[in-house]
């Protein structure tokens, strides 16, 4: 499967709040990820996730890895 949806948690919440990124949304993205043990973080600032458990790639870097045609 592609892509999931995944439902968001307390403790989802309350781990991006220890997590003291400058950025909530971010952490609580990368909290929830990694609690659904994601492959990817699929986002255009990969920067904003230097500090997680997940790696965040552009959607340009999911297609080429995931979506590859062999010849």
């Amino acid at each position: 499967m592609a892509f999931k949806f995944v439902d968001l948690g307390l403790a989802d919440l309350e781990k991006a709040v220890d997590m003291k990124w400058h950025d909530f949304e971010d952490a609580v993205q990368s909290a929830t990820a990694s609690r659904i043990h994601a492959d990817y973080i699929i986002t255009r600032n990969t920067k904003d996730f230097d500090g997680s458990t997940v790696k965040a790639i552009t959607p340009e870097e999911y297609f080429s890895e995931v979506f590859t045609v062999d010849k």
